[in-house]
Formats: structure tokens, C-alpha cells, sequence
């Protein structure tokens, strides 16, 4: 576990300030570096484990260029035919990597995130859950005063490219389909539902990021909106998120600022509704806790709707809510 001197100061900061890192406009310059074009060259930090050996498989037979992994105490040796390194900046120099799937234990995983960072690899994807929220702090803090290295996660599922085949996570490969439509969401179940919804529609995915349910995830609604506003080949967007926290309210404040439902459609489903006369109580996710009016699922639905997106009532309307929003602008 990391760590570092005044805790509570450091506490006290970001909860004044829970989104600091990723309004940065130091940080914002990383948000490029989700793209995963077919250059992408992939190492996995913990890669002997149990985990990411199942995941990298599979992610290898999907295309992904996986060109080795950290493990210090087994650096030297071969895991699934490629090379296993000390550290992610001797793996990078190596082989060129860019980016780096993280599949270790909560305890050690922020350093492990740190070990990313300081070797400037531009995207860093943590699956890992339960991380110690004073390491998740110390991580918010230092992503916010550099400019090279982009984190997805953690606790996530992870980010995938059905173009180019690029998977780094825990996704089921055999629901994606290359296709128009971004996804961003804070649940891994609601994001294989929005995938296989686009899916059967026809409409596809251009970038699905699975940003996790961490109460400080390294990259948030706001940044993937700033990434899918710029890329030509996002059409529309599926935004999934649930009770706890500001983030969907300053979403539709972002998409009522740059006019983006005006520029492609946006569709969106936020979980919790069931739960949002329960204040105060966790429900799953660390970030999904609902403290007061502003945070609820309802409050949430509002924001978006009053936004211009299409606020669907199941998961399972997605698809078709986008098809009919396409249809209007024929």
C-alpha cells in the first residue's frame, strides 16, 4: 500500500474537490491516449496470475497485440510466449508498449498504478477492485499533475476497440461489433447490455470505456465525452450510470454546454432507482452511495433528460432509443 505523510489533509482536499483531477486541464491532454488504434502494443502488469492469464488469452485470441508482462519475481522467463519483465519501464523499452492492463491485488495495486505513471506509459487500465481509498486519493492527486499517462479504472471492466481488435479488461469479446456508437458507463453488467443492444441494432461500437465504480475513477464521464466529441467516427452515445455522487449531473451540464445531444444522439439509463428513498447506505460500487436530492437516480434522469438526452427506463430499451433518435434526424 502506498504511502504518504498528512492523510487527512489529503482527505479533506478531495472531498472539497472530488472531481479535481479530471477537470485538469494538465490531465485533459491524456484523453487522446484512449484511442487504441492498431498500433496498439498491450503489456499486463501481474501477468503470470491467475486472472490475467484467463483474460489475456482471451484478449490475444480476440487480436490484441499483447507483447509481454511484469512480474519482478519472475522477470527473465516466457508466459504465454512472450517475455515477462521487472518493471513497466524496462517492458516498454523493450517492446514499445503503450499501454498497460492492471491485474493485480488491491494492496499493492496503486503502486502498481504509480509504477504506470512515473514510467509515462500514455494508458493505464485498472481492473483491480477494493483498492484503499487513501491510495485511490494519493492516484487522483498524481494523475492530475501529469500530463503523459491516461488511467481507465479502476475497478472496471475495463476499454475495447471492435476495430482494431484492441481489448484490455474482462469484456466478453463475442457481443462487440464494430459500428458508431460510444459507450461509457460505471457498471461492467450494464455495459455488456448497452454492447449487446448496439449490437443487434446494427449501429456497433466505436469505443466502449467501462469507467468502473470507484469513488475516484482515473477517467470520468466528462473526460470520455471530451474524447467521443472529437472523434469522427463516434455518431452517438450511450452513457449508463447509477445513485451516488455528481458525475451524470455534471455530465449533462457538459453536454448542455457544448451542445452535444444537438450534435449526435445520446441515449442513457441510470441504475438505482429502486434504492433512491435510501440515503446514506452503499449499494455495490464505492462510488455508489446516495447522500442526498442531487444524487439520486431520479435527480440524475432529470439532468440528462433537461440535457436532451433519451433517458430509457431498462437497459434493454437502449438500442432501440438510439435508432429512433437517429430517425428524427434524417
Amino acid at each position: 500500500m502506498l504511502r504518504f505523510t498528512n492523510k487527512t489533509k489529503l482527505v479533506a482536499q478531495m472531498g472539497q474537490r472530488l472531481y479535481s483531477s479530471r477537470q485538469s486541464t494538465v490531465y485533459d491532454k491524456t484523453i487522446g491516449n484512449l484511442a487504441l488504434p492498431d498500433t496498439t502494443k498491450v503489456i499486463i502488469q501481474g501477468f503470470t496470475g491467475k486472472q490475467a492469464t484467463f483474460h489475456s488469452k482471451i484478449s490475444m485470441d480476440y487480436g490484441t497485440n499483447i507483447v509481454g508482462g511484469i512480474n519482478p519475481k519472475k522477470a527473465g522467463q516466457t508466459h504465454l510466449d512472450r517475455p515477462v519483465f521487472a518493471t513497466v519501464k524496462e517492458a516498454m523499452a523493450q517492446t514499445g508498449a503503450t499501454v498497460s492492463g492492471i491485474f493485480v491485488p488491491p494492496p499493492i495495486a496503486a503502486n502498481a498504478i504509480k509504477e504506470a505513471i512515473e514510467a509515462e506509459i500514455p494508458l493505464a487500465v485498472c481492473i483491480t477492485e477494493g483498492i484503499p481509498q487513501h491510495d485511490s486519493l494519493y492516484i487522483a492527486e498524481m494523475l492530475a499533475s501529469q500530463s503523459k499517462t491516461r488511467l481507465v479504472g479502476p475497478n472496471c471492466p475495463g476499454i475495447i476497440n471492435p476495430a482494431s481488435k484492441v481489448r484490455v479488461g474482462i469484456q466478453p469479446t463475442s457481443i462487440f461489433q464494430e459500428g458508431k456508437i460510444g459507450i461509457v458507463s460505471k457498471s461492467g453488467t450494464l455495459t455488456y447490455e448497452a454492447v449487446q443492444q448496439t449490437t443487434l441494432t446494427g449501429l456497433g461500437q466505436t469505443i466502449v470505456i467501462g469507467m468502473g465504480g470507484d469513488a475516484f475513477p482515473g477517467t470520468d464521464f466528462i473526460d470520455a465525452l471530451k474524447y467521443f466529441q472529437n472523434d469522427p467516427k463516434t455518431k452517438g452515445l450511450i452513457l449508463l450510470g447509477e445513485i451516488g455522487g455528481l458525475a451524470e449531473i455534471e455530465a449533462a451540464q457538459f453536454i448542455t454546454e457544448m451542445g452535444l445531444s444537438d450534435k449526435m444522439p445520446i441515449a442513457s439509463f441510470i441504475a438505482g432507482e429502486a434504492t433512491a428513498g435510501i440515503k446514506g447506505k452503499r449499494f455495490g460500487h464505492a462510488g455508489a452511495i446516495a447522500s442526498g436530492a442531487d444524487d439520486t437516480a431520479a435527480a440524475k434522469k432529470t439532468a440528462l433528460r433537461n440535457a436532451g438526452v433519451a433517458v430509457v427506463d431498462s437497459p434493454g430499451m437502449l438500442g432501440q432509443a438510439l435508432l429512433q433518435e437517429f430517425s428524427k434526424r434524417v
